[in-house]
Protein backbone atom coordinates (compact mmCIF):
# COMPACT_ATOMS: atom_id res chain seq x y z
CA UNK A 1 0.00 0.00 0.00
CA UNK A 2 1.32 3.43 -0.97
CA UNK A 3 -0.46 6.44 0.52
CA UNK A 4 0.94 9.93 -0.19
CA UNK A 5 -0.83 12.75 1.67
CA UNK A 6 -0.72 16.38 0.45
CA UNK A 7 2.69 15.59 -1.07
CA UNK A 8 2.67 18.11 -3.94
CA UNK A 9 5.62 18.81 -6.21
CA UNK A 10 7.79 15.73 -6.79
CA UNK A 11 5.30 13.78 -4.68
CA UNK A 12 1.83 13.03 -6.06
CA UNK A 13 1.41 16.43 -7.72
CA UNK A 14 2.14 17.25 -11.33
CA UNK A 15 5.57 18.86 -11.72
CA UNK A 16 4.82 20.04 -15.25
CA UNK A 17 1.42 21.59 -14.41
CA UNK A 18 1.36 22.76 -10.79
CA UNK A 19 -1.64 24.58 -9.37
CA UNK A 20 -1.69 28.37 -9.47
CA UNK A 21 0.21 29.40 -6.34
CA UNK A 22 1.46 25.85 -5.86
CA UNK A 23 4.94 24.62 -5.12
CA UNK A 24 7.14 24.50 -8.19
CA UNK A 25 10.32 22.65 -9.03
CA UNK A 26 12.34 25.80 -8.29
CA UNK A 27 10.84 25.95 -4.78
CA UNK A 28 11.43 22.35 -3.84
CA UNK A 29 14.95 22.05 -5.26
CA UNK A 30 15.97 25.27 -3.51
CA UNK A 31 14.25 24.44 -0.21
CA UNK A 32 15.10 20.74 -0.05
CA UNK A 33 18.13 20.12 -2.27
CA UNK A 34 19.14 17.12 -0.15
CA UNK A 35 15.98 15.26 -1.27
CA UNK A 36 17.06 15.05 -4.91
CA UNK A 37 19.94 14.56 -7.28
CA UNK A 38 21.69 17.89 -7.94
CA UNK A 39 20.85 17.34 -11.63
CA UNK A 40 17.12 17.93 -10.97
CA UNK A 41 17.63 21.66 -10.44
CA UNK A 42 18.83 21.83 -14.05
CA UNK A 43 15.20 21.33 -15.11
CA UNK A 44 13.94 24.44 -13.30
CA UNK A 45 12.08 26.43 -15.94
CA UNK A 46 12.36 23.45 -18.28
CA UNK A 47 9.92 21.09 -16.56
CA UNK A 48 8.56 19.80 -19.89
CA UNK A 49 12.07 18.54 -20.68
CA UNK A 50 11.90 16.12 -17.73
CA UNK A 51 11.85 12.54 -19.02
CA UNK A 52 8.78 11.79 -16.86
CA UNK A 53 6.36 13.35 -14.39
CA UNK A 54 4.73 12.02 -11.26
CA UNK A 55 2.12 9.95 -13.10
CA UNK A 56 4.97 7.63 -14.10
CA UNK A 57 5.95 7.19 -10.46
CA UNK A 58 2.35 6.42 -9.53
CA UNK A 59 2.05 3.96 -12.42
CA UNK A 60 5.21 2.19 -11.21
CA UNK A 61 3.38 1.39 -7.95
CA UNK A 62 1.02 -0.92 -9.89
CA UNK A 63 -0.11 -3.56 -9.25
CA UNK A 64 0.10 -2.52 -5.62
CA UNK A 65 -2.64 -0.34 -4.12
CA UNK A 66 -2.22 3.45 -4.19
CA UNK A 67 -4.37 6.03 -2.41
CA UNK A 68 -3.62 9.76 -2.59
CA UNK A 69 -5.27 11.85 0.12
CA UNK A 70 -5.45 15.56 -0.55
CA UNK A 71 -6.85 18.80 0.90
CA UNK A 72 -8.86 21.10 -1.36
CA UNK A 73 -7.41 24.24 0.23
CA UNK A 74 -3.77 23.10 0.13
CA UNK A 75 -2.89 24.77 -3.17
CA UNK A 76 0.83 24.57 -2.29
CA UNK A 77 0.50 20.76 -2.54
CA UNK A 78 -1.31 21.00 -5.90
CA UNK A 79 -4.67 19.25 -5.47
CA UNK A 80 -5.50 19.82 -9.16
CA UNK A 81 -2.06 18.61 -10.27
CA UNK A 82 -2.45 15.53 -8.10
CA UNK A 83 -5.74 14.82 -9.85
CA UNK A 84 -3.98 15.08 -13.23
CA UNK A 85 -1.34 12.53 -12.26
CA UNK A 86 -4.01 10.29 -10.74
CA UNK A 87 -6.00 10.23 -13.97
CA UNK A 88 -2.90 9.47 -16.05
CA UNK A 89 -1.67 6.69 -13.73
CA UNK A 90 -5.18 5.23 -13.52
CA UNK A 91 -4.86 4.33 -17.22
CA UNK A 92 -2.10 1.85 -16.34
CA UNK A 93 -4.21 0.38 -13.54
CA UNK A 94 -7.13 0.15 -15.98
CA UNK A 95 -4.97 -1.58 -18.60
CA UNK A 96 -3.89 -4.11 -15.98
CA UNK A 97 -7.52 -4.73 -14.98
CA UNK A 98 -6.93 -3.43 -11.45
CA UNK A 99 -8.46 0.05 -11.57
CA UNK A 100 -10.01 -0.47 -8.11
CA UNK A 101 -6.47 -0.52 -6.66
CA UNK A 102 -5.88 3.20 -7.29
CA UNK A 103 -7.82 5.89 -5.48
CA UNK A 104 -7.85 9.55 -4.59
CA UNK A 105 -9.72 11.25 -1.79
CA UNK A 106 -10.16 14.99 -1.12
CA UNK A 107 -11.24 16.65 2.08
CA UNK A 108 -11.85 20.26 3.07
CA UNK A 109 -9.05 22.09 4.83
CA UNK A 110 -5.36 22.72 4.51
CA UNK A 111 -2.03 20.94 4.71
CA UNK A 112 -2.25 18.22 7.36
CA UNK A 113 -2.77 14.52 7.87
CA UNK A 114 -6.14 14.58 9.57
CA UNK A 115 -8.50 12.05 11.09
CA UNK A 116 -10.49 12.18 7.81
CA UNK A 117 -7.33 11.18 5.91
CA UNK A 118 -6.71 8.29 8.31
CA UNK A 119 -10.32 7.12 7.98
CA UNK A 120 -10.05 7.21 4.20
CA UNK A 121 -6.77 5.27 4.30
CA UNK A 122 -8.14 2.63 6.68
CA UNK A 123 -11.29 2.29 4.57
CA UNK A 124 -9.16 1.86 1.46
CA UNK A 125 -7.03 -0.77 3.24
CA UNK A 126 -10.16 -2.64 4.32
CA UNK A 127 -11.36 -2.61 0.71
CA UNK A 128 -8.00 -3.71 -0.70
CA UNK A 129 -7.02 -6.33 1.83
CA UNK A 130 -10.37 -7.69 2.99
CA UNK A 131 -12.85 -6.77 0.24
CA UNK A 132 -14.86 -4.86 2.85
CA UNK A 133 -16.98 -2.06 1.34
CA UNK A 134 -15.80 1.41 2.34
CA UNK A 135 -18.19 4.11 3.59
CA UNK A 136 -16.70 6.62 1.12
CA UNK A 137 -15.63 6.52 -2.51
CA UNK A 138 -12.08 6.81 -3.74
CA UNK A 139 -12.47 8.88 -6.88
CA UNK A 140 -13.42 12.31 -5.56
CA UNK A 141 -12.62 15.59 -7.32
CA UNK A 142 -11.06 18.70 -5.79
Amino acid sequence: MTAPNDSGCCGAGCTRSPDEGGERLADITRGFPHWFSPRLSGFVGKEFDLPFDQHALKAAVAPRALLSTEARDDTWASPRGTRLTHEAAREIYRALGIESRIGIRYRDGGHAHTLDDWRALLGFCDLQFYGKPAPQGFDSHP
